[in-house]
């Protein structure tokens, strides 16, 4: 296995990855692997090329013209990549929502989980992703203007360092090719899950505000339009490039779909009542606009 090109395609943007090199595919591939191939018809936002510079040497990430990491760890470049592939994906302007959420759906039906570094966003997300809910991302949701219909980048599971009992034994259950160390934590693929398919796109029929505080109580509450469109805003990674800062598309978004906050202590306090009460919401009869 020599040099390859690899073509990541996200909401009608894509990105090039050159390989000069066997370690180097490797790593794209344990990255990007599960992903479908992208076709050519979009041009690439940007071109990445990452390569040793010499057998055996350092890796050498470029962005472009930029170099972005130099170094010997195959840890930190792919941590490094993936960081930076992910960036150029998102800044690309798009008609519609982009949200900074995971993201998991059951039967096409699916549940975004909205929330900020810290709140226990892929937490959750790779819980239900162990019961019976397919991984869409934990990272990047798009919807475009005027739509529940989603598409997801599917990347791997950020888990970082440290990881709540229930999602550090999927990482002790899961074999060396679908997890890969990184220097704050583990990427798990997509295949670690043994979901049902490797569909990104789903319809959004619900909105889970996660809220983790050590020591809180377990509460499912449903909120507010109101409150369900600022929160939307905070998650929301392209404002600047929306009229009035994306305030009609999370608008839209908070006056058709049933929201919710779940906050937790522990992850033992999310079982099957919490598990059946989100699948018998994804049947929720929508919001009417305007109301």
């Amino acid at each position: 296995m020599n040099g390859s090109c690899r073509t990541i395609a996200f909401a009608g943007c894509s990105i090039a990855i050159d390989c000069d090199d066997a370690d180097s595919t490797r790593i794209v591939e344990r990255l990007y692997g599960h992903l479908p191939a992208a076709g050519g018809s979009i041009p690439p936002q940007a071109h990445f090329r990452l390569g040793r510079e010499r057998r055996g040497g350092d890796f050498a990430l470029f962005c472009d013209e930029t170099l972005e990491y130099r170094g010997p760890c195959q840890e930190m470049v792919a941590a490094m990549l993936l960081d930076r592939s992910v960036h150029q994906l998102a800044v690309a302007k798009r008609d519609g929502a982009l949200l900074h959420a995971g993201c998991v759906a059951r039967g096409g039906r699916a549940v975004l989980l909205p929330g900020e570094s810290g709140a226990g966003k892929t937490t959750l997300t790779a819980w239900l992703a162990q019961h019976a809910f397919d991984y869409l991302t934990d990272e990047l949701v798009f919807l475009r203007s005027g739509s529940t219909s989603l598409e997801a980048f599917r990347r791997p599971l950020n888990v970082k360092r440290g990881a709540p009992r229930p999602v550090a034994a999927l990482l002790a259950a899961g074999d060396g090719d679908g997890i890969m160390n990184t220097p704050d934590g583990f990427l798990l693929s997509p295949a670690v899950f043994g979901q049902s398919t490797d569909a990104a796109e789903a319809e959004a029929r619900l909105i889970v505000f996660p809220s983790y505080r050590e020591g809180a109580q377990l509460a499912l509450q449903p909120i507010s339009a109101a409150r369900t469109a600022m929160r939307l805003l905070a998650s929301l990674v392209n404002a600047r490039q929306l009229p009035e800062h994306g305030l009609a598309q999370t608008t839209y978004l908070a006056l058709t779909l049933p929201a919710y906050t779940l906050t937790w202590g522990d992850l033992d306090q999310i079982g099957e009542p919490v598990r059946q009460r989100l699948e018998r919401a994804l049947g929720t009869p929508r919001r009417v606009s305007g109301r």
